[in-house]
This record gives C-alpha cells, structure tokens and sequence, in this order.
C-alpha cells in the first residue's frame, strides 16, 4: 500500500497512480512527502471529517503533486484543512482540477485552503495550471483562502490559475489578513504574488 510504505520513511517514494482514491473517515494519510506523485488524471475523492487541527492526504509536503481531480466533501471540525498538505514547504502543485466541497463548523481563524492550509517559509511553494471550483462555507469560520489558508511572507507563487469556486465564510473588517481568493496570509501587504491567474470572484 503506497500511504504505508511513505509512512515507513520512504518519503521521496515516486508514485504513479493508475485509478482514483478513496480519501475517507478521518486523520492525515500521509505524515511527509518529497516524491513526486502524478495523478495521471484520476481523482481524489474525499469523504472526510476531522476535530483536530491540521488535516488532508498529506500532513508536511516538500514534493510535486500534479495532474489530479479533486471531488467530494469534507467536514472541517477544527482549524487547518488542506487537500494536498496540511504544511508545504516548497511543494510543487500542478495540473489540479480541485472541486472540493469543504463545510466548516470551526469557529474563528480556519485556515483552510482547497489546496494547502499551511505554506511555510523554506522555499517557494508554487501553484501551477490549477483550478479551484469546488467550496468552502462556513456561518462562524472567518480567515480562510480559497486555494490555500496561509502563507509566509515571499513563500507562494501562483501561476495560470483559475477561481471560478465559491468562498462563503464569515467576513469582518478587522480580520487579521483576512479571507483571500488565491491565500491570505503575511506577505508584507503586498499580495500574494500571480501571474495570469483569474477569478470570478474577489475575496480580500
């Protein structure tokens, strides 16, 4: 089993994966990755729930996740939801069609992204040709990212990106880095940075 033999300590375990995945019931699949995983178009298909914080199909990625389809639901009962890495740092994500559906019933600072909840400062993590479609909803979640929760100051860069998905969390002025389209999070006030990326709605 490809999660298991990673878990033994074989984290930079190339895979290529020939049908789609069941990401169910709940806790972190994968504790760390620095392979590179190609989907080859399949899908991850979420049918999740977690109370604690931080969660997904991996916990710390430091590799390359690309060509995959992302559907299902996840039930966000704490703080720090994201699909392909709970913490990235300097992961590459390409080629992703991501329409997850997350509802959160976490109150205050979520930190939930479609993609990555956390990108910390040790390299670049750079978002490639992906598609944000799917949801995050929440009536007491407020600071969350439609594809990723936070991120480092200089640590995130998107590219031909595209989010057509719909942000609907609780929204207030005084939110500290607020809730963001592509990430919220501490970049000098600057935003963080795109290139050819689009969106249908602006959240920030």
């Amino acid at each position: 089993h490809f999660m298991e033999v990673v878990n033994s300590g074989f984290t930079s375990l190339p895979a290529k994966f020939n049908t789609d995945v069941s990401v169910t019931g709940s806790g972190l699949k994968m504790q760390k990755f620095s392979g590179i995983m190609d989907g080859q178009g399949h899908t991850l298909n979420f049918d999740y729930e977690y109370t604690s914080e931080g969660n997904g199909f991996i916990r710390d990625n430091y590799g390359t996740v690309k060509n995959f389809k992302i559907d299902g639901l996840v039930n966000a009962k704490g703080k720090g939801f994201g699909a392909l890495g709970t913490w990235s740092y300097g992961a590459t994500i390409e080629n992703v069609d991501n329409n997850l559906e997350i509802v959160s019933t976490f109150s205050g600072d979520n930190s939930a992204g479609s993609f990555i909840a956390w990108i910390q400062s040790a390299g670049v993590t750079t978002i490639r040709n992906c598609v944000f479609r799917g949801s995050i909803k929440s009536d007491v979640a407020v600071q969350c990212g439609g594809f990723v929760g936070w991120s480092a100051a200089g640590s995130a860069y998107f590219e031909n990106c595209l989010s057509i998905g719909d942000i609907d969390i609780v929204i207030t002025p005084d939110d500290a880095y607020g809730t963001n389209t592509f990430s919220r999070g501490d970049n000098n006030g600057i935003g963080v940075p795109t290139f050819n990326c689009y969106y249908l709605d602006n959240h920030q």
